[in-house]
């Protein structure tokens, strides 16, 4: 039993031998001080907010401040990530949100700060979170190896979870001293952050085709979430969770000032309870991930969130709160690094940032708009009545399992194929030209034909998310074993994007079509493109 023991503390202190690799190391603790001065700036913002007004709702407006850019800016913000230098975008974001925590530091010592004003503020410096984060996530697998991208992820959101157990108790002591330093201190915060970005030598992946358009680029990364079920099943549950989950992140701030009575200190050990629990969590994070199916555990943590805020809410004094404050961190780790690391493992890297920034636009918008129905609902019921009717839903959310499942039958592989031949075409063919039209020719046997068309049926969503704007299969009047497969894209420059687009999985879709034709080979490919007859 104490081998036993011994064996599973191995496994789950081993998300930090990463911190070896020199790139993950510097970007990582650039990040992780950063983190600090941003729960360090949450926390202080939030004293200064319940010091200036009372209402529940009011308060709850900062949270929604925080993460409504995030829902404006999430898909275009995963788009540009996608397009440019994602060195280049962070660098750009850090010192725009450097700038915001300026200002607000500058004004907090001017005694001219206003819940507007410090609302606004905040505002700003969501927005430069909302451009950061999916350039940020999407970035993270380009400092490590492909075998450790589960272990950046966990320490990633340890980084900023456990800077919960330090920024708050941080903010607790600054804020005795005066607010306007807990902001000077997240301002500075962003300056590690810079450097490192600054050091880090990125090197970007060559391409012989133009640079796809803002626009473009976001059409394509909403025509993947159409075609991606699994994508729309994590989005959907994301989207439950942090709805319900954000009674606690827009009221938390009333509850511990007004019920609970915290000073500004206790405020911020609140805080750090929970912070606590994240670092908890994310110690055996790897090894529940290897045991334990993602629904199940979505569904697990999800009921023990909810009882964190009945605990909390119910607690009979302050260190019932720190245990609730700790369940809370816990759950809220597990299940939001259970969705993420899912996301990371279902979509082609093309696409990653723009699918990142769908799924952080449907989770800042739970926290968002919940913060705002849940602020509504305690200034109407109270804040108990809130907690009670999130847990509530929390509870019941488990049965998105059934409906909207995470799990699939078969092993998803999203590493580039590159199987696909370059086309024989004309000379110094404009990239712009389209629509093309691509034919594939099978040969199918007979005794075959069902098999077949049940196999390339499944093509159809790999090749409308890769970029086709239709997709059919059409049989020979002529001779009824000859099958004809087309698909529309709008220019050539697309369609030689779906070449590199290709995923493992995708080449196995294909092989198993193939198994089904006569001479089990590729088909025989054509390609047409729209001539000008006006």
């Amino acid at each position: 039993m104490i081998e036993k023991s011994k064996s599973v503390m191995r496994k789950a202190l081993s998300s930090w031998d990463i911190l070896a690799q020199p790139l993950f190391r510097s970007v990582w603790v650039a990040s992780f001080a950063s983190n600090i001065g941003t729960w360090i700036q949450n926390t202080g913002a939030a004293w200064v907010m319940t010091s200036l007004t009372t209402s529940p709702f009011s308060i709850a407006l900062l949270q929604t401040a925080m993460s409504v850019p995030v829902f404006l800016l999430g898909l275009p913000a995963g788009a540009l990530a996608d397009i440019v230098d994602r060195r280049k975008l962070l660098i750009f974001a850090q010192l725009e949100m450097l700038v915001a925590a300026a200002l607000l530091a500058l004004l907090t010592f001017a005694h001219v700060v206003s819940p507007s004003i410090l609302i606004f503020l905040t505002f700003l410096l969501g927005i430069g979170n909302a451009l950061a984060l999916p350039a940020w996530i999407a970035a993270v697998p380009e400092t490590v190896e492909r075998k450790d991208l589960g272990k950046s992820l966990a320490l990633n959101s340890v980084s900023y979870n456990a800077a919960l157990a330090v920024g708050p108790a941080l903010a607790g002591i600054v804020l005795g001293v005066g607010a306007g330093w807990v902001f000077v201190l997240n301002a500075a915060s962003f300056v590690g952050v810079i450097y490192a970005l600054w050091r880090w030598k990125r090197k970007p992946t060559p391409s012989s085709l133009p640079s796809e358009e803002l626009i473009t680029a976001m059409k394509a990364g909403y025509r993947y979430l159409r075609y991606s079920p699994l994508l729309q099943n994590v989005v959907i549950r994301t989207g439950i969770f942090t709805a319900c989950g954000s009674v606690f992140w827009g009221l938390f701030p009333s509850l511990a000032r007004f019920s609970l009575h915290a000073s500004s200190l206790s405020f911020g050990v609140l805080y750090g309870f929970m912070g606590f629990g994240t670092i908890v969590a994310a110690t055996v994070l790897p090894q529940v991930q290897a045991n334990i199916s993602i629904d199940k555990r979505v569904v697990a943590t999800s009921c023990m969130y909810a009882f964190g805020l009945l605990l909390l809410v119910f607690a009979p004094n302050v260190f019932v709160a720190y245990a609730a404050m700790a369940i809370l961190g816990f759950s809220w780790l597990l299940t939001i690094s259970s969705f993420n690391v899912y996301v990371q493992s279902i979509v082609a890297g093309w696409v990653k940032a723009r699918a990142i920034g769908v799924y952080m636009l449907v989770l800042q918008g739970g926290l968002a708009f919940g913060a705002l129905l849940w602020g509504s609902v305690a200034s109407a019921t109270g804040i108990a009545a809130a907690f009670c009717m999130a847990a509530i839903g929390l509870i019941a959310s488990a049965g998105g399992a059934y409906i909207w499942p995470l799990y699939t039958d078969k092993k998803i592989d999203v590493a580039y194929s590159f199987h696909w031949p370059e086309p024989e075409v004309m000379p110094d063919i404009d990239h712009e030209r389209g629509p093309v039209l691509i034919t594939n020719k099978y040969e199918v046997a007979t005794h075959d034909e069902e098999r077949f068309l049940a196999a390339i049926g499944k093509l159809k969503g790999v090749r409308l998310r890769d970029g086709a704007i239709s997709w059919g299969v059409f049989r020979d009047t002529e001779r009824m074993d000859r099958f004809i497969e087309n698909f529309i894209v709008e220019s050539w420059a697309e369609h030689m994007r779906q070449h590199v687009r290709a995923t493992l999985t995708d080449k196995a879709l294909e092989e198993q079509v193939h198994q089904f034709t006569k001479d089990k080979k590729p088909p025989v490919t054509l390609h047409y493109i729209a001539e000008d007859y006006s």
